[in-house]
């Protein structure tokens, strides 16, 4: 439940295209994807148009209901 890129809780998260899925914060991923056109995870070739907005809701209400310091 934690972005890889700035290891806090997912804000407005999304989700690659890759294999795996990898998941993001949108910030994050899209700032990465500036400099840089793969995934950070696995490297596959990336780019903004193949993000995907994670909307389920179960995982947006563990997400709201994270505590954080």
């Amino acid at each position: 439940m934690k972005c890889s890129i700035c290891n806090l809780p997912f804000v407005h998260p999304v989700s690659t295209n890759c294999k795996k899925r990898h998941k993001f914060c949108r910030h994050c991923i899209e700032e990465w994807l500036r400099r840089s056109s793969s995934c950070p995870t696995c490297r596959q070739k990336l780019n903004s148009e193949d993000l995907i907005s994670i909307t389920e809701d179960i995982v947006v209400d563990v997400l709201n209901e994270l505590q954080v310091k």
